[in-house]
């Protein structure tokens, strides 16, 4: 019989999220809210308006002629290439210009004014958060004259003064992580580091697991944010709610200090995550990692090595309903682990069992003792606890039978996990954008299985 086993049981745990967002139009905003809450309502699920500013980006800057003199009334139009989706802006009195609510991604910028050449920026990328400067100089001459420049990226960001880190799409899907955890990539930004003070977390990851702290904040201060939604686990704290599928982000950013007033709810550091959504293009990938202990050594005691065998797979899919107005993006990716840990525990002697058998053969321990019977003891740690007597714990003098012993066995474990994402965006006209995703995760883990590496 095996000492201090715990009763066999399932943990099992579901997590929905579901989120839209829009900007702009009074109107249309009243009407979206209104048949959103109406679905809601219906599906259980929960629909919030947000802030477009946590995972959206902004233009800003001055229009002005080749004299240094500015421009009022010229036309600012961004596009953004994967969608064809358009932002437009008329400069101020000053010459002064602002595109908010931009969706991060690559943009052509067109700028016009009468009178003058339109000049087109080419290759702008924007990232989630960015507030990018740009001046424009307009040339004189025939609007049929087009001056075509190439965007260069700011070495130093002088719209605000939050210290953040950005990590790309690109570096998302190169950058090697264990367990494909986005929220890994955090630990890479100055200033960010793993604690070693436990926390309670749902997230697989040990450095998570053991939380992190930015720039000497509590664990406990992190701020997730999905798609511009809340992703804090309330109920545990210092850990997302969800951890969306790697291959359906497109951007991840933190945020250390100086954050600006748009972020509230915890004051150690800010997480904001994008995910993708689809384009004009139909794109999609498969993938399937597997590890198992072929390569591992074995522990200094253990006379074999500990199992795993660990599967990672998914697909994404994402392209246009319709062109320029209505995009889907889809993704799923299963998780399947059984590995195994070894440890030391204290276990009879067949010589025990025997005599238990001879002396008490209807006892509970006998019974025990032919049910589960554990693995022989290593002969170096077996001990005679002496004869029984009356009295709990309490034993007589050695008896010549050996009892106890020590050995090392494997405590064997597994663990599922499922999550599906939707996303939906379209275009309803110039001032009114709409976007909702829904995401599901189950998973599955049972207690550990017992098993000798004698």
């Amino acid at each position: 019989m095996l000492s201090r086993r715990r009763p066999e049981m399932m943990r099992t745990n579901h997590r929905r999220d579901a989120c839209a967002t829009f900007s702009e139009g009074v109107f249309m905003k009243r009407l979206v809210c209104a048949l959103l809450v109406s679905c809601a309502t219906g599906l259980g699920i929960t629909v919030s308006q947000v802030s477009a500013q946590y995972t959206h980006a902004s233009i800003t800057g001055t229009v002005k002629d080749a004299q240094g003199a500015v421009i009022a009334g010229a036309q600012v139009t961004a596009i953004r290439i994967e969608t064809g989706q358009e932002w437009a802006s008329l400069t101020n009195e000053i010459g002064l210009y602002r595109l908010t609510h931009l969706i991060p991604g690559t943009f052509l910028v067109r700028v016009e004014a009468k009178g003058f050449k339109p000049t087109v920026i080419e290759h702008l990328e924007l990232v989630v958060g960015q507030a990018a400067h740009l001046d424009v100089t307009l040339e004189v001459g025939a609007i049929t004259e087009v001056s075509t420049v190439t965007a260069e990226a700011p070495s130093i960001n002088t719209e605000e003064g939050r210290l953040s880190g950005h990590v790309s799409e690109r570096e998302i899907n190169d950058l090697p992580l264990n367990g494909r955890d986005v929220n890994q990539l955090a630990l890479l930004q100055p200033g960010v580091t793993s604690t070693q003070a436990f926390l309670a977390t749902n997230s697989s990851i040990t450095a998570f697991g053991l939380g992190q702290t930015a720039a000497g904040k509590t664990p406990r201060g992190v701020n997730y944010n999905l798609d511009g939604i809340s992703n804090n686990n309330e109920w545990l704290g210092a850990s997302p709610s969800l951890t969306p599928t790697l291959d359906a982000v497109q951007e991840f950013q933190v945020q250390i200090s100086n954050f600006s007033a748009e972020f509230g709810t915890n004051n150690s550091s800010v997480i904001n995550v994008l995910t993708k959504s689809g384009s004009n293009d139909r794109h999609g990938n498969v993938w399937w990692f597997h590890r198992n202990a072929a390569l591992d050594a074995r522990e200094f005691f253990d006379p074999a090595v500990a199992p795993l065998v660990q599967h990672q797979f998914g697909f994404t899919l994402g392209g246009p309903i319709k062109k320029n107005r209505l995009f889907y993006f889809a993704s799923y990716e299963g998780f399947r682990n059984q590995f195994g840990e070894s440890g030391e525990i204290q276990v009879e002697t067949s010589e025990f069992r025997e005599f238990v058998f001879r002396t008490r053969p209807d006892s509970t321990a006998a019974q025990l003792f032919r049910q589960y019977p554990a693995p022989p003891p290593d002969p170096s740690t077996v001990v005679d606890l002496g004869s029984p007597r009356r009295g709990a714990f309490v034993s007589g003098r050695p008896d010549g039978i050996p009892d106890v012993g020590t050995t090392r066995v494997v405590f064997r474990d597994q663990f599922t996990r499922d999550q599906g994402s939707v996303r939906i965006d379209v275009e309803l006209g110039s001032k009114d954008r709409l976007f909702g995703r829904w995401s599901q995760e189950a998973s599955d883990s049972p207690v550990d299985i017992v098993r000798s590496l004698n």
